[in-house]
């Protein structure tokens, strides 16, 4: 016959044991949640553009690279995605194979025969052929690697991490370079825009707006022989050109801000000069790395 107290002890020990398997699913999902984080960390430095003209499989590799913390954007076949490149520089191109107006194949040759800067940049095409001598179609059209649809993440993300890790340290140089011969520090400006570009050249874009007003209110100033309202335009100006990487521009705006606080404004027309200087140069960069 059923003894009560062992009744009572056997439901306690199934609610004990059911309650174990719940805080061990739980830690299991942290932990695989805590290494998907730690595995993408770094993609958002990666910017992908996805030329694709389903929108099923436009919004399903949306989601499957955002979910990876990649940034993307996305245009519908290769005549728009030659424009994309025109405008915004990408790390890689995610190019479908049939497309209306321009298929992957016909656009791949255009963007390898364009002798741009952005010529040879990595292109995976996508495809749901699945046939023998399929991929060595795309590799003869120019491309550098292929995945096949539908999408199998693991894959993908593989053939993404091989042709980004190929290209960081080329990255690396790159900004390297651009930092020594443009107006504004690059890398700088990219860590405090979260790696995005495209923020970045915003920010820039909306920075000249602003910064021409500045200048004529310094040039008016410094006329006035207001040496209080200097000193606070030129910090304004001086912080807002620091976080957007424009050193020449912060370190002269610095100088102008001295003289006002001490009251010197004998040299404040030159220093105006040379900030006006370098603002151009700012601008000139702008113009010729985004269309503004």
């Amino acid at each position: 016959p059923i003894k009560q107290r062992l009744l009572f002890e056997t439901i306690l020990d199934i609610y004990r044991s059911n309650d174990i398997k719940k805080i061990r699913a739980e830690a299991e999902k942290e932990k695989e949640r805590k290494l998907a984080e730690e595995q993408f960390k770094d993609n958002s430095n990666v910017k992908i553009l996805l030329a694709e003209d389903n929108p099923i499989n436009r919004k399903l590799a949306i989601k499957i690279l955002n979910k990876a913390n990649y940034n993307v954007d996305t245009v519908e076949n290769g005549k728009e995605a030659i424009e994309a490149l025109e405008k915004q520089k990408y790390d890689i191109v995610l190019m479908d194979v049939q497309m209306p107006e321009m298929d992957g194949y016909e656009a791949t040759k255009a963007i390898r025969q364009s002798g741009k800067p952005w010529a040879n940049v990595p292109i995976i095409a996508m495809t749901a052929h699945a046939m023998q001598g399929d991929k060595e179609k795309c590799l003869q059209a120019g491309m550098d690697d292929y995945v096949t649809k539908p999408i199998k993440t693991e894959i993908l993300f593989e053939v993404l991490r091989k042709w980004s890790n190929k290209n960081s340290s080329e990255r690396k140089q790159d900004m390297s370079n651009e930092n020594q011969t443009c107006p504004i520090n690059v890398e700088s400006a990219l860590e405090r825009c979260a790696g995005d570009r495209e923020f970045l050249n915003e920010m820039l874009v909306e920075f000249l707006d602003i910064a021409s007003q500045q200048l004529q209110q310094i040039a008016d100033i410094i006329e006035e022989g207001n040496a209080e309202e200097l000193a606070k335009k030129a910090h304004s100006l001086k912080g807002a050109s620091a976080n957007l990487g424009a050193e020449q521009v912060s370190a002269i705006a610095l100088e102008l801000e001295k003289a006002g606080k001490e009251g010197q404004l004998e040299g404040a027309k030159q220093l105006w000069e040379q900030l006006k200087e370098k603002v151009e140069q700012v601008e000139q960069y702008v113009k010729q790395t985004i269309s503004v």
